[in-house]
Parts: C-alpha cells; structure tokens; sequence
C-alpha cells in the first residue's frame, strides 16, 4: 500500500515491484543451481555465475533450471530454452508420417506442423497443427501423385501455412519426394517461408529403385525444385537402406519405410541439438546460419562411443554414418569427391567428464577428413548432458558443400539395372503401363 501511494496508485507500483520480484526469484534459483553443481562441475557452476553476472535477469542470459529433476548435481536444462524458434513442417504423406515418428521419439525444442491435401491422412497425424492444402483444389483427396496439383494446392494454402511458421528463426521442410503432394508442394512453401526470413533447410528422401524409374524421375525433378528454394538440402535415399544392409531380408516392408523415417529424424535433430542445447563452449544460431544459409548440401552424422578411446569412436561414427554419409558421397545426396566448405562439430557429454585431448582428437579428425576442404569454415560446441553416462560422449558433425554438389539428380546403377530388367519385360506388359502412364 505504501508503495502503491508513493507511484501514484496501485498499477504504477505493481509495475515497479512485479520487475524486482522476477529479479530477486531469478537470482534464488540460479544460487540453488550454482550451490547443487559446486561440488561435482565447479567450472560449469562458475560459467553460469558468471553468465548472470553478465547478462542479469535477461531470458537470453539466465536459463530455467528443474531444481528437483536432478540431485546428482548436473543441470537439467529445457531444451525449448533457446531463443531460436525451430519449425519442422512434414509436406504430403510421407513428411507427416516423418512429422509423427518425431513426436513418438519425443523429439524437444520445436514446432511441428503437417500439411497434406489429403483430408484422411490429416485425421491420423499425432500433430496437432494441421493445414490441408489446396482445399478447393483437391477437395481433401489427394493429389494423385501429380505434382502440378500439388504445387497448385501448396499455392492456394501458403498464406496459411505461413501463419503457423510467422517468428520461426529455423524451418525444416520435410517430405517424400516422387509423389504429387511432397514434389509439387514442398517448394512453393520452402520458398514462402525462406522469404520470410527463416533458415530454411529441406530433409527429403528418394524413392526406392523398386518404385520404378518414373517416380524416380518425377523425384528428381522435385529435388531440382525444392534446392532452388531451401538454403540447405539434406538427401536421404531410400535405396541406401538396402545398398548399406541397414536393414536385413527379414526386415517388413512396414518397418523398413519406419527406418526412413528414423534417418529423417535423426538428421533433424543433428541440427536441433546444436541449436537448442545451451553449452560450455556455445554454438549459439548464429553459428548455424553461418554454416548453413545459401549452404546447398549438406550432410549430417551423429556416433558415440564409450572408454578410454571414445573421442576417436565417436567421431570416426558420424563421418560415417552409413545412412547419411553413406558408402560414397553419392549416396547421401553429395557428388562422390566432393569436400566441404562449413562444418558444425558438436559434442555432448557428462558434466565435467570430456577433457580438452579428446576435443583436439576430434577437431583435428575432422580437419584431415577427406570430405572436409582446408579452408572449411569449421565451428566447435562443447554441451555437457546430465543424461549421459561418464563414459559415454556424442559427436554431431553438421557439413555443408554448396549446391553444385548436390547429388540425386542423375540416375544410380541400381536405378540403370531396374530400368533394363523393366524394359526387359513383355511388348504387351510395357503396353499396359503406357497405357496407365496417360491417367497421370
């Protein structure tokens, strides 16, 4: 009351006092959190002292800390606490069914979003923001695997699609590429949504070579389309699952299309990690941009190890992640011989467990990687991750190679030799699928 007639009035002091108590309360959690890290991590509890004392009560300087989620003297930090807002947006069936394999693996610190012309696979998303594309266009059913449907659908909603993404710092687009929806609508909102201002990078994948040569090449045409309209362009080919033994001959035809969409996954959360994470040594989004605007392909490979040889294990595993690096560069979206000009190395580990040998260890076996160039622009993180084990460390190798290098766009020997078995076949049986070839 009395400081409330000292403002003038009541509102005038409440505006005085609520700033103050935000204060005085950020300042009792950083000091329960700096008291309970004092004796198992001195030098991280130090940096967040520090990191107070420098930025004060901003929620750009001071993070939220569960002071109940972990005893054991580790920080138990949000991952949503980042500054930078991350969208990833699942296009056409394919990209939803991405979209729901994300949330099933729980995936933090983003926004999800699917879009789709088609109404019954819109019903089934685990996402609760949905946009149906080109309502009036396809009127829910689909675009019957033509991608000009698809693009005119994708224009008639990208209005819309750009309302959900509105303050998105990073958007991923995601999708199948060699259908209607995904090939056609995918770069129309790629390019809404990079001209809004966001990084934006498309996660695609290619059809198996099963598929048949025409998808392949209505793929191809989409992956053109959408490298014009993205920054950065991360190629997952389906067939490398097979190529790789990633999955073996008892493996459901269900559960490998589920593989798929583990890679999608993994390849978005490469990058969210190193966004998201707050660290000792910080790659802050700044840093991703950097590396990645206008960046063309990209690669990203995330491996572990255990023990005393654990740096080497875990970065020799993300450069060669079989998936998304691949036997050969061609293979995982980059020409063979390619090197790349940007790379984000990020490493997580227990508190306190990671020691400066094994940082060297994995910066210099990145720098003589072949598939890095001597003038790469190269940038390191270190985040500590009081779900790790001590022995345990991860590496996250983001690399990027300019658009020239991008891959997929001309056709594989194992795409060739299903061509020629294909052609192979029977007068009458290359008849019939002309002849179905004219409905599409």
């Amino acid at each position: 009351p009395l400081g409330a007639r000292a403002c003038g009035g009541q509102m005038r002091a409440r505006g005085i006092v609520q700033p103050l108590l935000a204060r005085w309360r950020n300042a009792v959690h950083l000091a329960e959190y700096a008291d309970s890290v004092r004796t198992s991590a001195p030098f991280y509890g130090a940096c967040c002292v520090v990191s107070a004392a420098r930025f004060g009560s901003s929620p750009f300087g001071l993070r939220t800390f569960d002071r109940n989620a972990d005893k054991a003297g580790a920080p138990s930090v949000l991952p949503g606490d980042s500054p930078a807002r991350v969208t990833v947006v699942g296009v056409g069936g394919a990209g939803c069914n991405a979209i729901d394999n994300m949330i099933r693996e729980d995936l933090q610190g983003v926004d999800f979003l699917v879009a789709n012309t088609d109404a019954q696979v819109l019903a089934r998303s685990l996402c609760a923001n949905r946009v149906q594309l080109g309502a009036d266009v396809t009127r829910g059913m689909g675009a019957g695997a033509v991608p000009d449907i698809g693009r005119e659908a994708g224009a008639a909603s990208a209005r819309e699609l750009l309302s959900h993404t509105a303050g998105s710092d990073m958007v991923f687009i995601t999708a199948g590429l060699g259908g209607g929806t995904g090939t056609g609508a995918a770069p129309v909102l790629a390019r809404v949504v990079r001209e809004s201002g966001a990084l934006t990078v498309g996660v695609v994948s290619l059809p198996f070579a099963f598929e048949g040569p025409r998808r392949m090449r209505v793929a191809r045409s989409g992956l053109r389309n959408l490298a014009d309209e993205v920054d950065s362009m991360i190629v997952v080919p389906n067939q490398g699952l097979l190529e790789t033994r990633a999955i073996d001959r008892r493996t459901s035809f269900m559960h490998a299309f589920k593989a798929v969409d583990h890679v999608l996954y993994t390849a978005v959360r490469g990058v969210t990690d190193v966004v998201c994470m707050p660290g000792l040594i910080n790659l802050d989004f700044a840093d991703v941009r950097s590396v990645m605007e206008r960046s063309g392909a990209a690669l990203i490979g995330i491996g572990e190890g255990a023990g005393e040889d654990r740096a080497r294990v875990a970065v020799e595993r993300a450069l060669e992640n079989p998936l998304l690096s691949g036997p050969s560069g061609r293979a995982a979206g980059v020409e063979e011989g390619a090197q790349a000009t940007g790379a984000l190395i990020s490493v997580v580990s227990a508190p306190d467990s990671v020691t400066l040998f094994e940082v060297d260890a994995i910066a210099e076996a990145v720098n003589s990687a072949e598939k890095v160039a001597n003038d790469a622009n190269i940038m390191y993180g270190a985040t500590p991750d009081a779900t790790m084990s001590p022995e345990a460390l991860r590496v996250t190798v983001i690399l990027t190679y300019g658009k020239d290098a991008l891959a997929g766009l001309r056709e594989t020997s194992a795409e060739a030799s299903f061509r020629a078995r294909t052609a192979a076949g029977s007068g009458a049986s290359a008849e019939r699928v002309r002849g179905w070839e004219r409905f599409f």
